[in-house]
């Protein structure tokens, strides 16, 4: 009898243990988001031409963002809105704990007015946001 219930506490040690462990390896890793730019263009990974306001004939927007923080490999959403419509969203993996990287959207000249683009993580949660003006 003592050897069954032996047995039965030890699948039972050995279960709870490989459920932890799984949790550890499905979180997400968190990210901050500690910069976001927008600008013109991007040279040598850092953007050009920053402004919050673009005229309508400026072609292409990037967002530029400076993400830290990261223990592992991830990835960040960028989320594009043209006023309250989402017009884009661009996924991005997040590689080191301290990466840039960037998304642009071409902007027709009729699309003005204010833009907003957020920054997510995996679950979908806002890191950050920010806005810019075509005028």
């Amino acid at each position: 009898m003592f050897k069954k219930i032996a047995g039965l506490l030890a699948l039972t040690f050995l279960a709870s243990s490989l459920a932890v462990a799984q949790e550890d390896t499905t979180a997400a890793v968190s990210v901050n988001i500690d910069q976001i730019l927008f600008g013109t263009g991007i040279e040598s990974r850092e953007a050009i031409g920053v402004d919050t306001v673009f005229t309508a004939d400026v072609g292409n927007v990037y967002c530029w963002v400076l993400a830290t923080g990261a223990e592992g490999e991830t990835q960040i959403s960028f989320v594009w809105y043209h006023g309250d419509e989402q017009v884009a969203e661009v996924n991005v993996p997040v590689r080191s704990a301290r990466w840039r990287c960037w998304t642009s959207k071409t902007i027709m000249p009729d699309m003005t007015g204010t833009w907003k683009v957020e920054i997510k993580d995996e679950a979908g949660k806002v890191l950050e946001s920010a806005s810019f003006q075509v005028k």
